[in-house]
């Protein structure tokens, strides 16, 4: 486990390698895009701490206080690597046309669900290659292949705007699903009660593993509709769990945004929300660079727009 010195060294501000044009903004990127993972690894290991440390006041304030930090500088780490793959991508398509809008449903549920596991499954395979494409930036960079290097940055670029492309038309297809089959998710977020941080804590963990439960059933279901689709199969029952399960992971993500602000207070960093990551604020429908997620932070594209 890294200590938070040493990914504070890692974290926005240090300069980036010696390199010039595309190839000191793709080092830039590389480097912020390590550093990023290696926090979000962090506050994983951060969350686990506070866990064991329940019992002990002093320790488990401190753990808090560590974790409000380091999610502090993971969500600066996300805004520099946004702004290093647009400056990336500035060179390479400086004048690119705008993203095409999604397909509205038919009003079909078959057809409104054939085409959202579709653009879900092209999304998620999207988000794979992405992974292989920084893979390629990073040997070309190291190769000193100047050519390679443009080549795998603007593959970068292409699937990114892809990926985006496809997103923009699943969450089309939520929304025509909804309609199609009535749903109107119901339930708001219960806020916490005012008691020590301990159970602030605890409530907290507790509503994050029920937050990642609830990303499993989304899931199963997904995997069902997807089933019910190819098979022809009715759809309505499927379809609504599905929804149900999608709407109850937001209600629970809102909450954590609540449970998020109840220890802040108590390890006096004030209630404010202002430095916490809402669901789904994130992804940007116009901003390519800003189509990413991450499970080890309360927000996830899954649920991004979910009413």
């Amino acid at each position: 486990m890294l200590s938070s010195a040493l990914l504070c060294a890692l974290c926005v501000g240090k300069p980036a390698p010696a390199h010039e044009g595309l190839a000191g903004e793709a080092a830039q990127f590389l480097q912020d895009h390590d550093a990023l993972s290696a926090m979000l690894e962090q506050i994983g290991f951060e969350r686990q701490a506070m866990l064991m440390d329940l019992g002990d006041r002093r320790k488990l304030n401190h753990e808090v206080a560590v974790f409000f930090e380091d999610r502090s500088n993971a969500l600066a780490l996300r805004r520099a690597k946004f702004a290093d793959r647009k400056k990336m991508r500035a060179g390479l398509e400086p004048n690119s046309s705008g993203l095409a809008k999604p397909t509205k449903g038919t009003g079909v549920l078959s057809q409104d669900a054939a085409s959202y596991i579709a653009s879900y499954d092209a999304w998620a395979a999207l988000q794979s290659q992405a992974e292989l494409d920084i893979a390629a930036l990073r040997a070309a960079l190291g190769g000193n292949d100047p050519a390679a290097l443009e080549a795998a940055a603007r593959t970068l670029y292409a699937d990114s705007r892809a990926r985006l492309q496809k997103r923009l038309q699943w969450q089309q297809d939520i929304g025509a699903m909804k309609k199609d089959t009535g749903f109107k998710g119901a339930g708001k977020p219960a806020p916490p009660e005012k008691v020590p941080l301990t159970q602030h804590a605890l409530r907290y963990l507790n509503d994050r593993g029920a937050w990642e439960a609830y990303g499993l059933l989304v899931e199963t279901d997904r995997n069902n509709l997807r089933a019910a689709v190819q098979s022809g199969q009715s759809l309505d029952a499927v379809a609504r769990s599905f929804l149900a399960y999608r709407h109850a992971r937001h209600v629970k993500g809102r909450e954590l945004g609540l449970d998020l602000k109840a220890l802040r207070k108590d390890v006096g960093l004030g209630g404010s929300a202002a430095q916490e990551i809402k669901p789904g604020t994130l992804f940007a429908s116009k901003d390519l660079d800003r189509d990413e997620e991450s499970s080890e932070l309360e927000e996830t594209a899954d649920s991004s727009g979910e009413k």
